[in-house]
């Protein structure tokens, strides 16, 4: 799938590299395997993000501890309402669903777009 997104929309890719990469490690921080899914379906120049590894690895504890917060949150609040603004093509909503909360995911308007491609309005 080719990809047009440029200026701020195109740096929703980071993350989604990131936690891919992070998937495929042997002892990773986080799994996310839709993260892998979307990145193989993108036809984008990952690769330049070889060497990044410092960004790599901060994005990776970045989502563990967002991860472990929303969950404690979703926790002591199992029937709340959670907006996440600037999703990006965050699955976190996927990972920590309790079948109790409303999600919404916030994002520009090109980014959005480019997230329906991925996630069903059924996913939510």
């Amino acid at each position: 799938m080719e990809q047009t997104l440029n200026g701020i929309p195109e740096t929703l890719l980071i993350p989604l590299w990131a936690k891919a990469v992070e998937t495929e490690l042997s002892n990773p921080i986080l799994k996310d395997y839709k993260a892998v899914e979307m990145l193989e379906q993108i036809d984008y120049d990952f690769k330049k993000f070889d060497r990044e590894w410092a960004t790599q690895i901060s994005i990776a504890v970045r989502t563990e501890i967002l991860d472990n917060t929303t969950k404690a949150f979703i926790h002591n609040n199992p029937d709340s309402v959670i907006v996440n603004i600037g999703c990006g093509l965050d699955n976190r909503y996927s990972r920590l669903d309790n079948g109790k909360i409303h999600w919404y995911d916030l994002d520009l308007p090109e980014s959005i777009k480019f997230r329906k491609q991925f996630f069903k309005e059924t996913d939510r």
